[in-house]
């Protein structure tokens, strides 16, 4: 799912995982990881952890003690966003860098998330029918990138490109890219989709 979509997930055990919480710590301490390195956690890096007790270094790599294993008959799946420096500093300090935390780095559209979940719940119920969601999605969203609406018209397309194009081009071309546009006497109206608006596209020249 991850070179699916770009979307980096975790599931855990959830004899060992209950109740999610993010946080960092006062005092450093060691952790072990899925592959089986021992850490040292310092009071900057970002934990995931149930209740209290650290399960996973924040968008980087999960525990070994929370793993899934032969034996696990109920998983809890997390599907994250991180802000892209603190994720990108953890992974120096720790001199360790994931499939995961690569991505985590370059800033993720934090609305693939419950996409990206859908998704692993639709491909897990067609390797097996059994399957069972047994509780409803908790969504803590920390921060709301702004919608980004821009306006240009016609002459400043044909200026950057130095080419007459059909407003119905560029019109055809912006759908295809995932954008909302309109046109009204030459003058464009377009709105940027999420995946876009996170360090991609911000002015009219982008």
């Amino acid at each position: 799912l991850m070179l699916e979509m770009g979307q980096p997930m975790h599931a855990f055990d959830s004899r060992k995982v209950e109740k999610i919480r993010i946080k960092r710590f006062d005092t450093p301490f060691v952790f072990q990881t899925l592959d089986g390195v021992d850490r040292n956690i310092d009071e900057n890096t970002l934990m995931i952890c149930s209740d209290n007790t650290p399960v996973a270094i924040a968008g980087i790599m999960g525990g070994l003690d929370s793993e899934i294993v032969d034996d696990t008959t109920t998983l809890t799946l997390e599907s994250a966003t991180f802000d892209a420096a603190s994720i990108r500093k953890s992974t120096v300090r720790l001199s360790h860098r994931t499939d995961a935390s690569m991505r985590y780095e370059k800033s993720l559209d934090p609305e693939m998330t419950t996409v990206a979940i859908a998704r692993f719940v639709k491909l897990l119920q067609d390797s097996d029918s059994d399957v069972k969601v047994v509780s409803s999605l908790t969504d803590d969203y920390a921060y709301h990138y702004p919608k980004i609406e821009l306006e240009f018209d016609k002459a400043f397309v044909d200026k950057y490109t130095g080419i007459n194009i059909p407003n119905e081009t560029i019109l055809k071309a912006l759908a295809s890219l995932g954008f909302e546009a309109s046109e009204s006497n030459d003058n464009f109206s377009v709105v940027v989709p999420s995946w876009r608006a996170t360090k991609d596209v911000t002015i009219k020249a982008d």
